[in-house]
C-alpha cells in the first residue's frame, strides 16, 4: 500500500452528526459521526474536501449493527450491536483509509493486527491535569469543573508510547456530552509526552466531563 507523505492529520470542528435513522449520509463538516436508535443501519462516506481529514463512526445506542459504506456500496467497516463500538477512517484524497475499528471492550484492530494494548479509563479532578497513560490506546475523562463559553482548555498527557518524531496521535470526542465540545487538538508533541487541547462549543459555561478517545500510531 503506498501513504502519502507529510500528510497533517485535520480535525474538523463541526458538531457530531447525529444518525439516528437507517440510512445516513456524512455531512463533510464534522469529524464524528453518533450513532444512536438505530437497527442495521448504513452509513455512507462521501469525499473529504482535504487529505488527512480524520473521521470517526461510533454506536452510541440501537440493537442492530452499522454498515460504513463508498457511495458505490462497497463496504468499508462494520460495527456490531455493542455500545461504543467506533471505526476511525482518514482521507488519503482519493480514498478513506480505515485506521482503527474498535469492535470490542478491549481490543483495537489495526488492519489485521490486533493491539490489546489499552490504557485503563483514566479521570480528571481539575481540568489542567496531567494524565497519565502508557498505552497505545485509551480514554480520558476530563474534570466537570465550570468551563467558561466559548473557552479552550487543554493539558498534558504523559504516555510512554510518545515518540519525539513519528508519532501520530489520533483524537475523538465521546460520550453523551461530547456535543458541547469541539476545538480537539494535540500540540508539543516530545518523548513521552504531548498537550492535548478541547473548547466549551457552547454560549455559556458547562460543567460538565467529556471523555477524550486517544490512539499512538509510531
Amino acid at each position: 500500500m503506498a501513504y502519502k507523505k507529510d500528510v497533517f492529520i485535520l480535525h474538523l470542528d463541526g458538531a457530531p452528526q447525529a444518525v439516528s435513522t437507517t440510512t445516513a449520509t456524512w455531512n463533510g463538516l464534522c469529524s464524528e459521526m453518533q450513532c444512536t436508535n438505530v437497527s442495521n443501519a448504513t452509513v455512507t462516506l462521501v469525499a473529504a474536501e482535504l487529505p488527512g481529514t480524520i473521521l470517526s463512526v461510533r454506536k452510541i445506542s440501537g440493537a442492530g449493527t452499522v454498515t460504513i459504506n463508498y457511495p458505490s456500496g462497497t463496504a468499508l467497516a462494520t460495527l456490531t450491536a455493542n455500545v461504543n463500538d467506533t471505526a476511525v477512517f482518514v482521507w488519503s484524497g482519493t480514498t478513506w483509509d480505515v485506521v482503527a475499528l474498535d469492535v470490542t471492550p478491549d481490543v483495537l484492530n489495526l488492519g489485521t493486527v490486533a493491539v490489546a494494548n489499552k490504557a485503563n479509563p483514566v479521570a480528571q479532578t481539575n481540568r489542567t491535569d496531567t494524565v497519565v497513560a502508557n498505552a497505545m490506546i485509551g480514554t480520558i475523562t476530563t474534570s466537570s469543573l465550570p468551563l467558561a463559553a466559548a473557552t479552550e482548555a487543554s493539558f498534558t498527557l504523559s504516555n510512554s508510547f510518545i515518540a519525539t518524531s513519528g508519532s501520530k496521535i489520533f483524537l475523538t470526542l465521546a460520550g453523551a456530552n461530547a456535543a458541547s465540545f469541539g476545538g480537539l487538538g494535540v500540540s508539543g508533541v516530545g518523548t513521552g509526552t504531548c498537550t492535548i487541547r478541547y473548547k466549551n462549543d457552547t454560549a455559556a459555561s458547562v460543567s460538565l466531563p467529556v471523555e477524550i478517545n486517544f490512539l499512538v500510531i509510531n
